[in-house]
């Protein structure tokens, strides 16, 4: 059994994580969160993604498009991508964060990143 402030099982990795990390992950989902927001309010499925470089820039953002678009690709995941690799970024060390409300990340989305770079996804 753990104790109080320690991680275990599949949570274990989160015991050994920096506090200078936890907060980059941290800005960059809250960021994630306010295009979430703004996906909202247009009226969209409340998705935001961000891709940020190793060093921690920003490279790309997006919000889910789908309805106002009448596109069934303009995920935001998928949209910052595209915008990614329109900046002909180099997309092998880079991280997607996306916030979506189902906390659950689609299968297109997820494959089509997990197909296009290796990565670290964080998804809320």
């Amino acid at each position: 059994m753990a104790k109080r402030g320690q991680y275990s099982g599949k949570y274990a990795a989160l015991g050994q994580l920096d506090y200078s990390i936890y907060l980059t992950h941290r800005r960059w989902m809250e960021f994630a969160f306010q295009l979430a927001k703004t996906a909202g309010d247009l009226g969209e499925v409340p998705v935001g993604a961000v891709i940020i470089d190793r060093q921690g820039n920003l490279i790309a953002e997006a919000i889910n498009r789908k309805t106002r678009e009448q596109d069934p690709t303009a995920h935001a995941e998928i949209l910052a991508i595209r915008t990614a690799t329109k900046k002909k970024a180099k997309l092998l060390s880079t991280r997607l964060y996306s916030l979506r409300y189902s906390r659950t990340l689609s299968h297109v989305c997820g494959g089509n990143y997990s197909l296009s770079l290796r990565f670290a996804g964080l998804w809320c």
